[in-house]
């Protein structure tokens, strides 16, 4: 390093080569100390050859009161998506982005508001993408592996991986020990517990007796999401609710009650007429 008569840093190749390589992985500090220069000086000469880098104050107030506003309700992966699509920039955003920013403003997510996030990704398909990804990162999952994934009756169920490929347990288990399935025929737990995974508690139903025992068990399927958009209450307020099961499960008997009652002031109403 050098300096020239007015007292300015006379920039080599050297150094140069050592902003290039290093500027995207170090801080400004760190750079600034390994050439021995201030740190005005390392910003400025950063800047003219263009090594700009996003840092938490390049945030606008805007973005700022957005990730405030929508953190507990929003996961870092939605608000990057949002960010990549509401403001542009040359890198992009990342859910490292994000992540710093929340901690820098220490804005923490309570256990209700992370089940809030959870419910929100699983409804979006961001859950199943992001499993995905990892099962991908981490190695391709061996046929027979047995995974429960939650249908959109909110109900979870086990699939089998079979020739590369996922597929309901119930029916490969019975169809490999009693051969094909009949059109028109369900195979169903007999006790109604998925995670009972014995072949003794399997049975085939036809598409009839499977109605019929659905009416008579009062066992219609109210999802989360359905109970909770007939709820009349601000989308805020039931967002906060997704993290209350019980609440959820409570309202859920009480419309599977009134759908009994209904049921059977109906069938009164055709007896006597």
């Amino acid at each position: 390093m050098s300096y020239n008569p007015w007292n300015k840093i006379a920039w080599n190749d050297e150094m140069l080569e050592v902003l290039r390589k290093n500027w995207d992985s170090k801080t400004n500090a760190e750079l600034a100390a390994m050439l021995g220069l201030r740190l005005t000086s390392v910003r400025t000469k950063l800047y003219e050859l263009g090594l700009k880098r996003m840092e938490m104050e390049y945030w606008t107030e805007e973005q700022v009161k957005y990730l405030k506003d929508n953190y507990l309700k929003m996961g870092d992966t939605e608000l990057a998506e949002y960010f990549n699509n509401t403001w542009k920039k040359e890198k992009g955003w990342t859910k490292k982005h994000i992540e710093k920013k929340r901690r820098y403003l220490k804005l923490k997510r309570s256990a209700d508001a992370k089940a809030v996030v959870h419910h929100r990704n699983k409804a979006s398909g961001r859950l199943a993408v992001a499993n995905r990804k990892r099962w991908e990162k981490t190695g391709v999952m061996p046929d027979g592996t047995i995974r429960y994934w939650r249908l959109r009756t909110g109900h979870e169920f086990p699939f089998v991986k079979v020739d590369g490929v996922w597929k309901h347990w119930n029916r490969v288990t019975w169809e490999a020990e009693y051969g094909p399935i009949p059109a028109g025929y369900n195979v169903v737990f007999r006790n109604g517990d998925a995670r009972d995974l014995r072949l003794e508690n399997l049975e085939v139903l036809t598409d009839e007796e499977l109605s019929k025992r659905n009416a008579e068990g009062g066992s219609v399927v109210l999802s989360d999401n359905y109970v909770l958009g007939i709820m009349r209450l601000p989308d805020e307020l039931k967002e906060a609710i997704k993290g209350m099961p019980e609440l959820i499960e409570l309202k859920r008997n009480l419309l599977k009650t009134k759908r009994i009652i209904r049921d059977e002031r109906e069938r009164d109403h055709d007896e006597r007429h």
